[in-house]
């Protein structure tokens, strides 16, 4: 990917967002988790950028330099409304210089309560 896009919304852009998209939507699926993307299909009623089909999860994922983790938190808990669902997380592409290799650091940020039952979850009573 350029430095510098003449273009700062094109097709470059875009298809950065897409493949980090996809990227996501792999890694749900490798665990177990059914998903898709929901590219534009809910128009102002957006669900979220992935479709978690039964976990009702509402995916939001941002691949841009520079990260506005409340405002998409935010966003993420209105398309989780407007999916009708209570649990949304947002993905966030992790730049550690700037190459576009495996995209396998990245920060996945969940409200409280939704933490709370994740690592219930993992770690179970002890």
């Amino acid at each position: 990917m350029s430095k510098g896009l003449s273009k700062p919304y094109g097709r470059s852009v875009k298809a950065r967002g897409r493949d980090f998209e996809n990227h996501v939507k792999d890694a749900l699926v490798e665990v177990g988790i059914p998903a898709e993307r929901n590219g534009s299909k809910y128009g102002s009623k957006d669900r979220g950028d992935l479709d978690t089909k039964w976990a009702s999860l509402v995916v939001q994922c941002k691949n841009t330099r520079t990260q506005a983790v409340l405002n998409t938190m935010d966003a993420a808990q209105e398309q989780a409304n407007n999916a009708g669902v209570t649990d949304h997380c947002s993905v966030f592409r992790y730049r550690r210089g700037d190459d576009f290799g495996p995209h396998r650091q990245n920060v996945w940020c969940f409200p409280e309560e939704f933490a709370k039952r994740l690592l219930l979850a993992y770690y179970g009573e002890r």
